[in-house]
This record gives C-alpha cells, structure tokens and sequence, in this order.
C-alpha cells in the first residue's frame, strides 16, 4: 500500500511539473506574439 501511494504521488508530481512547463512555455510564446504584433503595429504607423 505504501509503494503505491508512493508511485502515485510521483506521478502526480511529474503531471504537475509537466503542466507548469507546458505553462511557461506558452507564456513565453504569449509574450513573443505580443511583442512581434506591437513592432508590427509599431512598423505599420
């Protein structure tokens, strides 16, 4: 019983810290199409 709590919580674990990359990473990708429309926006005047 204990092992496989412990297997769980590990996958739990992974499943989080694959969600907060994910995250990040679309953050990221947020910000650089932000950035890329107010040059563009900018370019455009």
């Amino acid at each position: 019983m204990n092992y496989k709590s412990n297997e769980f919580t590990e996958q739990v674990d992974a499943i989080n810290q694959n969600l907060q990359t994910q995250s990040l990473r679309y953050n990221f990708e947020h910000r650089d199409r932000l950035r890329l429309h107010r040059y563009r926006h900018i370019a455009a005047r």
